[in-house]
């Protein structure tokens, strides 16, 4: 009976011993799931450019796409092709311009291969990859507070012997690694780890696998009932994503956006915002907001038919752009755009469609650039650039770009939008300031102003980057042409304008290649029209009553 007791340990003793093997083995599946594209990329084979030489000029080769890189033009970028110990070269990579976004996304992904030809660098092109570095190595001085380095004449030596010798045409981007296989693996290392767990769990208590799995996962199930209730309008906001033409995404935000809470927190800072954002609608899911200039143009008028319009172009680098929809409980309805790029969500990031692209379109009613709500309010945010604004009056602090989610669900008319503004003390960041257009649907319209502390209204109806309030600030910024075309155009059409008519000022003042969205709001229809990328022939539409 003891050499039994003996051979049924010892067996025990093996399976205990196996299944935990296995459960490992199952553990490293999961881990090979997660970290799919990463291993892919490390086995991914690809010519490296250092190793060419004038032989091989005119010859088309494989290229990994490197995550070490700057943009150098429109469509071109500056590629790094190192060794493990930094040694290597930075190629300029000439991009066809119905390739770059996609390039971009492969690059920051660390994603697959493109076919290029070997080009000899002229002149030109290496002072372009030179100016791209020297610009990078730049900003970033600028951001670090360390100029030292980019201010010592070697280190700009040192640049301009970075520069490689050749360039690379891209001619083609082969099929991207899909990410299928990514959650087939990691699914089926966590099925074989939780099967092994409760056979291990069932030998060593000496009862059915299954009656273990049933009692293991009752909390679970319980757990995710919970779960599901609490964030159900979370869970339904990221399932109403959807895309809706090129470059433009649409988004209903079922959740309550908390914009009261929002303006009780003190928000100065854009690491305020971000810190709030992920306390109040992340779950403490990482988010980061990039900040960039841009330059814009809006104007109102009315149409033939006695509605207020209000025109907005939103004038930036490439982006892709989310209209969000929302009705909170105790606020008013709106629609509201905000740039995806910011969140590092689109064609340059996340894809919006993956599950973590969906989670953090959560944070976008928080960084909308312009909107309108049931009631007729609408209202943009343009930049001057005429330094950091930040009131110190004693009031509670309010960041500028929380303005516009909040003035779209408190505010029914302009007088009401300039009360809730002059309530708090506005801040701004980037070392740039911002002034608001506002516009409601009995046809009155301002543009509302933060000088030398102290907040100016004008009764104006067109505003571009340049400040429009009378006085020793006047025309500070960016003046150009464009906010002459928009006041001298309303002025000789006594300010009425067809929605047509509309649209095409608006693309009489767009930046050629600039200009990511351009928007006709009609505010007493609680509709907008939506163009995309300078494309006027063909609208989005939203709302409408």
């Amino acid at each position: 009976m003891n050499a039994n007791m003996e051979k049924e340990n010892m067996s025990r003793k093996r399976f205990i011993f196996s299944e935990i093997i296995l459960i490992l083995a199952a553990v490293l599946l999961i881990a090979a799931g997660s970290c799919y594209r990463s291993i892919l990329s490390f086995f991914t084979s690809g010519t490296d450019p250092n190793t060419l030489g004038p032989s091989d000029l005119g010859k088309t080769f494989s290229f990994k796409c490197e995550p070490y890189f700057v943009e150098a033009g429109e469509h071109d970028f500056l590629l790094n092709y190192s060794d493990d110990d930094g040694n290597g070269l930075s190629f300029y990579v000439s991009v066809p311009p119905e390739l770059s976004r996609r390039f971009y996304t492969r690059c920051i992904n660390m994603s697959g291969t493109y076919q290029g030809v070997l080009r000899p660098a002229g002149k030109d092109t290496k002072q372009a990859s030179f100016a791209a570095l020297e610009d990078y190595y730049t900003r970033l001085a600028e951001i670090t507070g360390d100029s030292t380095l980019v201010s010592d004449p070697e280190f700009t030596e040192s640049l301009q012997e970075c520069v490689a010798d050749y360039s690379i045409e891209l001619v083609s981007l082969n099929d991207a690694p899909s990410s299928v296989p990514k959650y087939i693996i990691f699914a089926a290392g966590a099925i074989l780890a939780l099967t092994f767990i409760f056979r291990l769990i069932a030998r060593i208590a000496k009862t059915t696998a299954l009656k273990v799995a049933a009692i293991a996962l009752a909390p679970v199930l319980l757990v995710a009932i919970v779960l599901t209730v609490i964030t159900f309008n979370k869970i339904r906001t990221v399932a109403s994503v959807k895309n809706v033409g090129p470059g433009i995404y649409s988004m209903n935000f079922y959740a309550d956006p908390k914009t009261d809470k929002l303006l009780q927190s003190d928000i100065s800072t854009v690491d305020d915002l971000i810190s709030w954002i992920i306390d109040e609608q992340l779950y403490g899911l990482p988010v980061t907001v990039d900040e960039s200039n841009y330059g814009c143009a809006t104007f109102t008028c009315t149409s033939p038919d006695g509605d207020t319009l209000f025109g907005r172009n939103y004038d930036y680098r490439d982006t892709d752009t989310l209209v969000i929809y929302t009705d909170p409980k105790d606020g008013y309805a709106s629609y509201a755009l905000a740039d995806m790029t910011v969140l590092g969500v689109g064609e340059y990031g996340i894809d919006p469609l993956s599950p973590s692209g969906r989670a953090y379109m959560l944070a976008a009613p928080y960084i909308c650039l312009d909107g309108v709500n049931e009631k007729g309010l609408a209202a943009g945010i343009l930049e001057l650039t005429i330094g950091e604004l930040h009131q110190d009056n004693g009031k509670p602090d309010l960041l500028i770009y929380c303005a516009i989610r909040a003035m779209l669900d408190n505010c029914a008319n302009v007088d009401e939008a300039v009360a809730l503004l002059s309530s708090y003390d506005i801040h701004s960041s980037i070392g740039v300031s911002y002034h608001l257009h506002i516009a409601d649907g009995s046809g009155r319209s301002v543009v509302v102003e933060w000088l030398d502390g102290q907040m100016a209204v004008n009764e104006l109806s067109a505003a571009t980057n340049s400040v429009l309030t009378p006085g020793d600030h006047f025309n500070e910024g960016d003046p150009d042409l464009r906010l002459r075309i928009l006041t001298n155009t309303l002025q000789s059409n006594d300010g009425i304008l067809t929605e047509e008519d509309a649209r095409d000022l608006l693309d009489a003042v767009s930046q050629q290649n600039y200009t990511e969205w351009s928007c006709v709001y009609n505010l007493n229809r609680f509709e907008v029209y939506v163009y995309i990328d300078e494309d006027y022939g063909t609208p989005y539409i939203f709302g409408g009553t």
